[in-house]
C-alpha cells in the first residue's frame, strides 16, 4: 500500500495549520468541497463560457452518450417523470396554464398550420384518444355527479320562477 505524503500546512479555507496531504491545500474534505463552492461562485462567467465551449467542441460525444444512457435506462426515467409528476402536479399544471394563456395566439396559429397532422394523429390513434377521455371521466366522476345534480336544482328553480309553479 502506497503511503501518502503529510506535511504541515495552512488550509486555504480557515487558515489553521494541520498536517495536510501532498498536492492538497485544505485541512478536510468539507473544506475542499466550501472552497470548490467559493471558487464556482466567484468565476461564474468564466466557468459558464468553458462549459459552452466544451459542449460545442464535444456536442457530438454528449449527445450519443446521452441517448445510450436513455436507452440503457427508459424504465428507471420513466419511473422518475411518473413521481416527479406527481409530486410535482399543482405547479407542472399551473405552468402550463399559465403558458397556455400567455400564448393563446401563438397556439391558435400551431393548430391552424398543424390541422392535417392533427386530424392524421387522431384517427391513428382513437382508441387511445377513447381510453385518455373515459380515464378522465371515471377520475372526475364525483365532482361531473355534483356538478350536475347542482345545475338540476339550479335550471329546476329557474323553470318554477318564470313559469309559474309546476313540478
Amino acid at each position: 500500500m502506497k503511503r501518502m505524503y503529510k506535511r504541515k500546512g495552512v488550509c486555504v479555507v480557515c487558515g489553521s495549520l494541520a498536517l495536510i496531504g501532498k498536492g492538497n491545500k485544505f485541512c478536510s474534505r468539507k473544506h475542499q468541497l466550501k472552497y470548490r463552492d467559493m471558487y464556482r461562485e466567484k468565476n461564474k462567467d468564466k466557468i459558464g463560457v468553458y462549459g459552452k465551449q466544451y459542449y460545442e467542441k464535444n456536442k457530438d460525444a454528449i449527445n450519443a452518450k446521452a441517448k445510450q444512457y436513455r436507452e440503457k435506462n427508459k424504465d428507471k426515467i420513466g419511473v422518475y417523470g411518473k413521481q416527479y409528476y406527481e409530486k410535482n402536479k399543482d405547479a407542472i399544471n399551473a405552468k402550463a396554464k399559465q403558458y397556455r394563456e400567455k400564448n393563446k395566439d401563438k397556439i391558435k396559429q400551431y393548430r391552424e398550420k398543424n390541422k392535417d397532422k392533427i386530424k392524421q394523429y387522431r384517427e391513428k390513434n382513437k382508441d387511445k384518444i377513447k381510453a385518455q377521455i373515459y380515464a378522465a371521466r371515471e377520475r372526475n366522476r364525483g365532482a361531473y355527479d355534483a356538478y350536475q345534480a347542482k345545475y338540476r336544482a339550479e335550471h329546476s328553480r329557474l323553470k318554477r320562477d318564470t313559469h309559474g309553479n309546476y313540478g
